[in-house]
């Protein structure tokens, strides 16, 4: 009658789905949750019906204890099983297609696929593609993107990392290949007005 094959899995953010097979004699059970080993610490006691196993809980993150007991009318309570787990904070999904694009001289547009449940986004733009040279750093809203700012001549990157309240920063996304933002030059009669040269590390502009 004692339960067996206990196990617990991850259903959502802060959901924990805790299973073991049913006993055929088994009335219901008794599912002790606690967040020290000795059990001195309560979180929740549940009498759990056979037909709902497997039985999921909400709870904080953290490290928990937790023990199963089979109930029966006829013959009482059967041993303890018991099983522990952690649930650890859930992580914000790392932005991905970091890319610049060069509107109009130095007015430069950074742009990302939004993560999800993220709100807050930190953008960082660097000369040093080690980014030890911070130049710029700002936390842009999801509902304000894509960020837009202004940059001096230069050859700059850029890393975008995404957050949300409850939930670990993602790690950083960077975009790898650089942009060389540079004002238009007046480069006299020999060449052509408005004319563009699109380089992979940014777009510049010549005008007679």
């Amino acid at each position: 009658l004692t339960p067996v094959s206990l196990s617990t899995s991850f259903v959502g953010d802060y959901d924990v789905r805790f299973s073991w097979l049913v006993a055929k004699d088994a009335d219901c059970y008794r599912l002790v949750v606690a967040d020290d080993a000795e059990y001195t610490s309560i979180v929740r006691v549940d009498t759990v019906d056979a037909a709902s196993v497997p039985y999921t809980l909400t709870l904080a993150p953290g490290v928990y204890y937790y023990k199963v007991q089979a109930m029966a009318e006829d013959r009482g309570g059967s041993h303890w099983a018991y099983g522990e787990f952690t649930l650890k904070m859930p992580v914000c999904d790392i932005p991905t297609n970091p890319s610049v694009k060069v509107i109009d001289d130095c007015k430069v547009e950074f742009t990302w696929d939004i993560s999800r449940k993220s709100e807050i986004y930190d953008v960082v733009i660097s000369s040093d593609p080690e980014f030890a040279d911070i130049l710029h750093s700002v936390s842009v809203p999801a509902s304000q993107m894509p960020y837009t700012t202004t940059l001096d001549n230069g050859m700059y990157y850029f890393k975008v990392r995404a957050r949300a309240d409850g939930r670990v920063d993602s790690e950083w996304a960077v975009y790898k290949p650089g942009v060389i933002i540079m004002k238009t030059v007046d480069l006299g009669v020999n060449q052509t007005a408005n004319s563009y040269v699109v380089s992979a590390f940014g777009k510049y502009r010549f005008k007679a």
